[in-house]
C-alpha cells in the first residue's frame, strides 16, 4: 500500500509504504519519521512561512512558540467555528487539557484544510499534544475518501506516536465504503498519541448524551465495513 502527499507550497513529497518489506515514510526521497524538534526548531513548513510564524486562520493570529506552550492544540476547519458543535465542546476540551497537564488550556487553529493539518500534526507530534478532530454529522460531507487516505497512510507507516481513527467507533478509518466516499458518518481523529486520542473519544462519547441533537449518533452504511 501506497499514500502519497505532495505540498506545492515547499515543494515537499511524502511517500508512504505499508507491506513487501518497505514500511516507511520518505520526505524527499529520504528516510523520514515525525518530528522530535521544539516547535520553532523545525524547518520551513508551509505556506512560505517560516515555523513559528505560522498564520491561525481563525483569528489572523501568528502562531509563535509563546503561543502553543502548554497547551493543547485542536486543529479544524475554518468551518467548524460556525458549527453547533463548536461551543458544547469548549469546555470539554479545556478539561481534557488540564487533566494531561496542559496548565495554559487550549488553542484551536486552522492552518488550511484536511491534508495540511495531519501532515503539520504529523511534524510536531514531539513537540506540543495536539489533535485534528472533524465529529460525525447525519449530512454529507465531512471529507471525502481523497482528503484523508494518503494521510492515514503517512500515519500508519510512522509506526507511532500519531494516531488515526474514525471518531464514531473509535475504529481505524474505513476509507473504501461502498455507496458513498464521503466520511461524515465516521468522523475523523487523528492524534498525537494513543492516549489522546481515546480521550478525545470519551469526551465525544459524553457530548453525544448530552447534546444529542448537536451530536447525534450516525450509523455507518449497512455494507460498510470497519
Amino acid at each position: 500500500r501506497i499514500g502519497v502527499v505532495y505540498d506545492p507550497c515547499t515543494s515537499t513529497l511524502y511517500e508512504a509504504f505499508r507491506g513487501g518489506g518497505s514500511d516507511g515514510i520518505l520526505r524527499n526521497g529520504k528516510p523520514w519519521k515525525p518530528s522530535t524538534a521544539p516547535w520553532i526548531e523545525d524547518t520551513t513548513m508551509g505556506y512560505g512561512e517560516a515555523v513559528g510564524t505560522e498564520t491561525n486562520q481563525h483569528d489572523g493570529s501568528k502562531v509563535t512558540q509563546d503561543e502553543v506552550t502548554g497547551k493543547l492544540v485542536v486543529l479544524c476547519d475554518r468551518s467548524f467555528y460556525e458549527q453547533a458543535v463548536y461551543k458544547p465542546c469548549k469546555e470539554p476540551l479545556e478539561q481534557l487539557a488540564k487533566k494531561i497537564g496542559c496548565t495554559n488550556g487550549v488553542l484551536f487553529m486552522c492552518l488550511g484544510g484536511g491534508v495540511w493539518h495531519a501532515c503539520y500534526m504529523l511534524r510536531k507530534c514531539s513537540s506540543t499534544p495536539m489533535c485534528y478532530i472533524k465529529f460525525p454529522k447525519k449530512v454529507d460531507g465531512g471529507g471525502s475518501i481523497w482528503d484523508f487516505a494518503a494521510t492515514a497512510m503517512l500515519v500508519e507507516a510512522a509506526g507511532g506516536p500519531c494516531v488515526a481513527r474514525n471518531m464514531s467507533h473509535g475504529a481505524p478509518l474505513h476509507l473504501n465504503q461502498a455507496g458513498s466516499s464521503y466520511m461524515n458518518a465516521q468522523g475523523i481523529l487523528y492524534a498525537t498519541s494513543e492516549g489522546l486520542a481515546d480521550e478525545v473519544q470519551a469526551m465525544y462519547e459524553t457530548l453525544k448524551v448530552g447534546y444529542p441533537e448537536i451530536y447525534p449518533t450516525v450509523p455507518l452504511a449497512a455494507d460498510s465495513k470497519l
